[in-house]
């Protein structure tokens, strides 16, 4: 029973679900430098020079989404 859970609800599901959540996450919270400043750190907002390496970053900006998945983990 535990292989047909994971196969159907880990396996099928969570990649879906975690696709569709990245896409909503980039589209809602980090579609540019400046929305990671207003959604990430409302009270202090960093540099723009900061914004930009979080947002253009290759492994870890939030500009691909590929790179979401890396985020995941944390």
């Amino acid at each position: 029973m535990p292989l047909l859970y994971n196969l159907v609800n880990v396996g099928l599901g969570q990649g879906i679900q975690d696709t569709w959540v990245f896409v909503a996450m980039q589209a809602n919270y980090f579609a540019n430098a400046a929305a990671i400043g207003t959604n990430l750190m409302p009270l202090t907002t960093p540099s723009q020079a900061v914004l930009d390496v979080m947002f253009t970053d290759p492994y870890y900006g939030l500009q691909d989404q590929n790179n979401y998945a890396r985020w995941n983990v944390l």
